[in-house]
């Protein structure tokens, strides 16, 4: 499966890079977050070793309108047995999905697409390779993924790509980055990027009914080329 150039699609648009943020010397980890945005006075947007974390993402009543179009009972999801495809079904409890962008075609699949174009525009892609809606309902004990990048054996220079994560709710799962171990909370309106071959795992919450995030798999406008699959 190729990318399609995205530039032609939206206008007026806003960048902020992976390494605009790089500054910060010790790591995000889980607990940490309110803590170090108590210090800092405003919302966190910061990184530590190329996963940059922006919390507020979208303006307030944006965000609340993407929301309550993936949360409606009428969004459509599909059931998937396995988190990642190194996992044990008979251990694995599956999730729902909903493909944005690209699961069978270079193009958008969902009839929701232009519901999503604000986010995407702020993240700025000039191709896109997969953009998908990921659904965890709630667990009675924590479950965590097994450790996968996105692009696995699917594109080839995948550290010229970006991966995004977008939380939809507020709940206590997580995202843990293999490598350096740290943990990215679930916090409504919040984006994590990261280059796309930096493994990483989804923690499953015991709290909310739901955990809900957004995937998108991309080339940032930053990059010098588009990087062949």
């Amino acid at each position: 499966m190729g990318v399609i150039p995205f530039g032609c699609f939206l206008l007026g648009v806003f960048y902020m890079g992976v390494n605009s943020f790089c500054n910060v010397s010790s790591p995000i980890i889980k607990g940490d977050i309110e803590e170090r945005k108590g210090e800092q006075g405003k919302d966190m947007n910061t990184c530590y070793n190329k996963i940059v974390v922006e919390d507020n993402f979208l303006e307030k009543e944006v965000f609340v309108t993407l929301r309550d179009i993936i949360t409606h009972d009428d969004f459509k999801w599909n059931y998937q047995p396995s988190m990642v495809n190194t996992a044990e079904e008979d251990t694995n409890p599956g999730y729902f999905s909903h493909v944005i962008y690209g699961q069978n075609h270079d193009a958008p699949e969902s009839t929701y697409w232009h519901s999503f174009e604000q986010v995407i525009t702020k993240l700025n892609p000039i191709a896109i390779y997969h953009i998908r809606i990921n659904l965890n309902t709630r667990m009675q004990q924590t479950y965590v993924s097994d450790f996968h990048s996105d692009t696995d054996s699917m594109i080839h220079n995948p550290e010229q790509w970006t991966t995004s994560i977008f939380y939809i709710n507020t709940n206590n799962g997580y995202t843990e980055f293999e490598e350096s171990g740290i943990k990215i909370e679930s916090v409504a309106n919040r984006m994590v990027s990261f280059p796309s071959h930096i493994k990483h795992a989804a923690a499953m919450q015991t709290d909310e009914s739901r955990r809900i995030v957004i995937n998108f798999n991309y080339v940032e406008a930053s990059a010098e080329n588009v990087p062949p699959i």
